[in-house]
């Protein structure tokens, strides 16, 4: 369990350095930097708000029985998703915050999933190499 809330808390703290690096990047590059970079913000924010609560929802749904917790999964999927439809559906509404940038910011936890996991892979190469 341990092991657990150190790889989310390892996960997370890689997706703010990312976000970080993505407004920085955002803010190089284009002239209107505030909508852009709170795009960023929000979605990556939320981003890591969902991988948290996936977390929370995956903990709480062992201890029950199969239909319980297949049914509180389902739930917890499906609140999430519309949590996602309503902040884009903000974002195309209001402009305070650019539509695309925020849906790159939730898609920041599976870009630092598949980095972690390139990494992995890349490592254990050396490693098989090496004997």
């Amino acid at each position: 369990m341990e092991d657990n809330d150190k790889y989310v808390q390892d996960i997370i703290k890689k997706s703010i350095v990312l976000i970080i690096f993505e407004s920085i990047i955002v803010s190089l590059f284009f002239k209107e930097r505030l909508p852009l970079v709170l795009g960023l913000i929000i979605g990556g924010g939320l981003a890591i708000v969902s991988f948290r609560m996936i977390y929370l929802s995956i903990l709480m749904a062992i201890g029950k029985d199969e239909s319980k917790a297949k049914r509180f999964m389902v739930l917890s999927y499906g609140l999430r998703y519309l949590i996602y439809g309503g902040v884009l559906y903000l974002g195309h509404k209001t402009g305070f915050y650019n539509i695309f940038t925020t849906a790159i910011g939730l898609i920041t936890i599976k870009l630092v999933l598949y980095i972690n996991n390139f990494i992995s892979l890349i490592k254990g190469r050396k490693k098989y190499h090496e004997n």
